[in-house]
């Protein structure tokens, strides 16, 4: 079973629409969470016990997943023994992400898919819905590496 943990900064926006998504599509190739595979969240800066904002919730629900449930954790150095890959959303989250996790699991952080994924935070609708379709590639990106 492939445990992955996905890693932003406040764990409010990026990373909890990851978990979402990956579920979702794992999912619907018919693994089952909990049996087949383990997905998370958590953030350098968390903002503890929030649920993700609510422009989060809703692009994610817009495009039939639900985050609602999701409770914010901030990144802790068991992660990178209790986890098989980190992917985290940014260059900063990377480098953040090796502050916390000891350096014997540093190979398990990675740039998700290669890429950064914006931060949309700051901005309105059309700034969740373009870290949407990111994170939608991104995550088809990862898949056959996850499930192989």
């Amino acid at each position: 079973m492939n445990k992955i943990l996905f890693v932003c900064l406040g764990n409010i926006c990026r990373s909890p629409a990851a978990e979402g998504i990956l579920s979702q599509k794992l999912s619907e190739q018919g693994l089952v969470r909990g049996q087949d595979f383990i997905v998370d969240s958590a953030g350098t800066n968390a903002w503890v016990d929030s649920h993700p904002d609510v422009r989060s919730q809703q692009v994610c629900r817009e495009h039939g997943i639900d985050i609602s449930g999701q409770v914010g954790r901030k990144l802790t150095s068991q992660d990178g023994q209790n986890f098989d890959y980190l992917y985290c959303m940014n260059d900063s989250n990377v480098t953040r992400a090796k502050s916390i996790i000891p350096s014997k699991y540093h190979n398990k952080i990675k740039l998700i898919n290669g890429s950064e994924i914006s931060d949309p935070y700051l901005s309105g609708a059309d700034g969740f819905e373009k870290m949407y379709s990111q994170l939608d590639r991104a995550i088809d990106g990862i898949i056959p590496i996850i499930v192989s």
